[in-house]
């Protein structure tokens, strides 16, 4: 096992490291100063011991909060944890917001909501029982750009009318020679 001196993004963590660290203590019967010193681990981070919190039961309560409160964004949230017993940093709190992936919209935007009122399709099982129209546009290649109407049988998938308008532009030009 070696370790890649020359970039910081090569090097392994810290867990990592210690782990190398240990069997070479328990491989080779060296000291912990040695071993640390061959693995590139500062002998603090070999006696590191973690204090982190439990943090279920925030977690759980700012999801009770984000699912009650839709509207309520990170920092209504974390007044509201302020508010009882939770003393914790904005910091920590944003952290566990993101963790939890509150973040992400939970309401529906503007443009979406009218089609989540819809009533579901009905089945087809006659011909011209169902119809659809649509306005497609388009542009042609000289740049003249055009709209049809489609009327389509939702039963046969065939376009039966379609309606075609094409958006003239006139050249000034054209327009005064025109009019003489």
């Amino acid at each position: 096992m070696s370790l890649k001196k020359s970039s910081k993004a090569g090097l392994p963590n810290p867990a990592k490291t210690k782990e190398f660290a240990e069997q070479m203590m328990d491989d080779y019967r060296i000291p912990i100063r040695r071993a640390c010193k061959l693995v590139l681990l500062h002998r603090s981070m070999w006696y590191y011991q973690s204090q982190a919190k439990d943090e279920q039961a925030i977690r759980k309560r700012m999801r009770e909060i984000a699912m009650t409160r839709v509207r309520y964004g990170l920092d209504r949230i974390h007044v509201l944890l302020r508010r009882e017993v939770w003393r914790n940093s904005r910091n920590r709190i944003y952290r566990l917001y993101k963790l939890e992936g509150l973040n992400l919209r939970s309401k529906r935007p503007k443009r979406n909501r009218c089609c989540s009122h819809r009533l579901n399709r009905l089945e087809v099982s006659k011909i011209n029982q169902s119809w659809s129209m649509d306005f497609v546009a388009d542009q042609l290649f000289d740049g003249r750009r055009f709209r049809a109407l489609t009327v389509a049988a939702v039963a046969r998938w065939i376009i039966l009318v379609g309606n075609v308008w094409l958006s003239m532009q006139v050249n000034q030009s054209k327009a005064k020679m025109s009019c003489r």
